[in-house]
């Protein structure tokens, strides 16, 4: 053992009772560094941006979105697929990402089993109906 590192009460060098990482340990799952590091990085956009700006930004996607002030390319060609994603995105942050397709999907996974359940019974209900068979009288 060298003088830096420290010996646990427990005999495992930076380890728990249970063999675990220890907090604080370079190899203990207790924090993701990209994590904290966007972390810091959205505390530093809270800290620049005021709710006039948002504002600001809100309403321009809001006339590009409208068609108001529509983007247009080095030939003077209007990019109408900027238009559908500035609604798109004030869509999907005022009222939410569309659940019609997980919703879908769901009804699809319900009628599968219904079938899958119908068929099972269906093979079944000859068997179960009336006395069990005897086996071995052939």
């Amino acid at each position: 053992m060298t003088a830096k590192s420290k010996q646990s009460p427990t005999g495992l060098e930076g380890r728990k009772r249970d063999g675990t990482f220890a907090r604080g340990h370079s190899l203990s799952p207790g924090r993701n560094r990209i994590t904290m590091q966007q972390a810091k990085y959205r505390k530093v956009m809270h800290e620049c941006v005021t709710e006039g700006d948002l504002r600001d930004v809100m309403l321009h996607v809001l006339s590009v979105a409208k068609g108001e002030h529509p983007i247009v390319d080095e030939h003077g060609n209007v990019n109408h697929m900027q238009s559908l994603a500035a609604a798109k995105l004030i869509f999907e942050y005022t009222m939410g990402k569309p659940r019609q397709m997980a919703e879908k999907a769901d009804e699809g996974a319900r009628l599968i089993v219904a079938l899958a359940r119908h068929h099972i019974q269906s093979q079944l209900a000859p068997h179960l109906a009336g006395p069990p068979p005897d086996v071995g009288d052939e």
